[in-house]
């Protein structure tokens, strides 16, 4: 009989650890803590993608920063490469300024969606402003992270 690597059902856990931190994010929400329910949640999704990226990219929150040190608004999930300090801050409650050029993608985590607030206008304006007010050094098409340069045909 072959034995079958269950990775669906490793996504499922994944999925139902989401579900149940926003259990717990709607008690802590009925006690008026905003700030502490959203984090339930966002921190389980960053903590999700930490166990499934390799080593080299780096998973937090919190702003961009460019080389004349302009600041982005903050973020709920930033992507960056690990391997060249991308960290330029944190904060005490662990909120992370990264140098934009180490920043791979950016994000929000919702735990609902209401068609009557402006979430996703929200979050496309805030990702125009950092590509629109902060600027970069260019990269390569090919660059991935730590130098590593893909054999691109």
């Amino acid at each position: 009989m072959d034995k079958l690597f269950e990775i669906e059902n490793l996504y499922q856990m994944d999925a139902l650890e989401i579900f149940h931190s926003r259990a717990k994010s709607k008690i802590i929400h009925r006690t008026s803590d905003i700030r502490a329910s959203g984090n339930e949640i966002e921190e389980t999704v960053r903590k999700i993608f930490r166990n499934k990226l390799p080593a080299g990219f780096y998973i937090t929150n919190g702003h961009v920063v460019d080389k004349k040190l302009k600041s982005s608004n903050q973020f709920d999930v930033i992507i960056a490469d690990n391997s060249t300090s991308p960290v330029l801050f944190t904060t005490n409650d662990k909120t992370d300024y990264l140098t934009y050029e180490s920043v791979y993608a950016i994000g929000e985590i919702k735990s609902s969606y209401d068609k009557y607030k402006t979430q996703i206008n929200d979050f496309v304006d805030k990702c125009k402003y950092v590509y629109t007010n902060l600027e970069r050094e260019p990269t390569t098409p090919d660059y991935i992270y730590d130098n590593v340069k893909l054999q691109l045909p």
